[in-house]
């Protein structure tokens, strides 16, 4: 009776430690991290809610700090006339990278047959691979700048990464599925 407790309870253990390890995604959602620089703090924190609202209107997007497969920068700069002065509006560049590579490296590799030091390093050192999927640059007046982002959000989401990180994870999610847990 006592070996069918222990035989019980290492069994639920491994299957916790299946679902919690990196290598088994808990669902198949793009988590992105977004980064806004301006010298302007609060032209800085209002393009920096757009995106953040823009994306998640996407349905199948996180906005996160941690934990992300793709990354959204944008440097926002005021722009005036060098003679005169004269206040133009902001110039916008944003960049897309993604872990793409990396989650393709992590299937390629059996993390449950490496040692513990090699399995944290491969997902310390391999799998941050970040790559540049997307750049765009564009100049909006202080009125138009919320509907610049949401044309930009859209653009960026038809973009082809977009279509194979989502197909890379829903794939992802589907193998770790049907792996038996170590």
């Amino acid at each position: 009776m006592c070996s069918q407790y222990i035989l019980f309870l290492l069994f639920f253990s491994a299957i916790n430690l299946y679902a919690e390890s990196p290598e088994a995604p808990q669902n198949s959602r793009i988590r992105i991290f977004v980064t806004v620089v301006c010298p302007e703090e609060p032209v800085k924190a209002e393009v920096k809610s757009y995106y953040t609202r823009e994306l998640r209107k996407l349905g199948d997007i996180d906005v996160t700090d941690e934990d992300y497969n793709a990354e959204l920068d944008c440097i926002v700069l005021p722009v005036t006339l060098v003679k005169g002065g004269k206040f133009l509006g902001y110039t916008l560049s944003v960049t897309v990278e993604t872990k793409r590579k990396s989650i393709e490296a992590q299937d390629a590799v059996d993390l449950s047959k490496m040692d513990e030091n090699d399995r944290l390093a491969f997902i310390r050192y391999v799998i941050p691979i970040m790559t540049l999927e997307y750049f765009s640059a564009y100049l909006a007046t202080k009125d138009d700048l919320e509907e610049h982002v949401a044309q930009n959000v859209a653009e960026i989401d038809g973009h082809d990464y977009f279509k194979r990180l989502r197909k890379t994870l829903l794939q992802h999610v589907a193998k770790a599925s049907t792996q038996p847990g170590p």
